[in-house]
């Protein structure tokens, strides 16, 4: 009679211990999954939401049910637009209101991703801030911000600015258009806009955001006439603006020429309920 066998083979073993591993494995992924699946939802409706505020504010209405919150500043930056004609600056003061959400640093679909700086949702590098005008008529910019272990997710509604050159019977007509955007989330004679301006306003999570144009206030100053023409630039915080990277928007003429200068204050609504 054979003597039974004091144990397993290695072989038997070696492939228990795979099946143990292996269920042990599955085990923690399917504890891990639905925290990875939250985080990924999470981070979904961030940028999804952004998206849709940024598609209603170019739109000038819309409405929007986040469940995040949303601080509104009307005032978020304060710029200098100087319209110069033969030497001679007229300087108009602009500004800047931004919807924003700030959270924990994580990865957001569309977004591509930097330790630090900022990044637009297109994936355009927004370095040092510097893209706070616009002469193209899109006035609004999304873009995110890493900074340690937050991120800040900003929706701007740009200053416009824009040169254009008619002909009225003998004389050369310039006209400049600077247009910029307030977001008001409370009416804009009261002391809750003041504190606003300083603080932001936060619409709270799962409130319903309107967005709704409520009236432009437009702004009227001529240049005196020059018989012999002249040189006309645009200036934004002191820099020379451009068309695009390297050219500079300048109109140069020797003709009889009048100067108008139209600014245009854009009054959006912005509340939640």
């Amino acid at each position: 009679m054979k003597r039974a066998s004091p144990g397993l083979s290695v072989a038997v073993q070696t492939a228990a211990m795979i099946v143990i591993t292996a269920a042990i494995a599955g085990t923690l992924v399917a504890l891990w999954r639905p925290w990875e699946a939250g985080q990924q939802v999470q981070a979904g409706g961030i940028a999804s939401t952004m998206q849709n505020l940024h598609e209603a504010l170019l739109r000038r209405e819309g409405t929007v049910q986040p469940q995040i919150g949303i601080t509104v500043y009307p005032h978020k930056e304060i710029h200098k637009v100087e319209v110069e004609w033969n030497g001679n600056r007229m300087p108009i003061m602009v500004s800047v209101s931004t919807m924003e959400y700030r959270g924990s640093k994580m990865r957001l679909p569309g977004v591509y991703y930097l330790e630090k700086g900022q990044v637009d949702v297109l994936g355009t590098y927004v370095a040092d801030r510097q893209r706070n005008y616009t002469t193209t008529g899109t006035d609004v910019v999304s873009y995110v911000e890493y900074e340690d272990n937050e991120l800040r997710y900003v929706v701007k509604a740009l200053p416009y600015v824009s040169v254009s050159v008619d002909r009225i019977y003998h004389d050369v007509l310039i006209t400049v258009l600077v247009r910029f955007v307030v977001l008001a989330p409370v009416p804009m004679n009261s002391p809750e806009f003041l504190s606003a301006v300083a603080e932001g306003y936060t619409i709270g999570a799962g409130q319903m955001v309107t967005i709704r144009m409520n009236n432009t206030y437009r702004f009227y100053m001529q240049q005196p006439e020059s018989v012999g023409g002249g040189t006309l630039r645009l200036y934004f915080d002191g820099v020379q603006v451009e068309t695009e990277p390297g050219r500079k928007l300048e109109v140069r003429t020797d003709e009889h020429t009048i100067v108008r200068v139209f600014v245009d204050m854009v009054v959006v609504n912005v509340w939640g309920r």
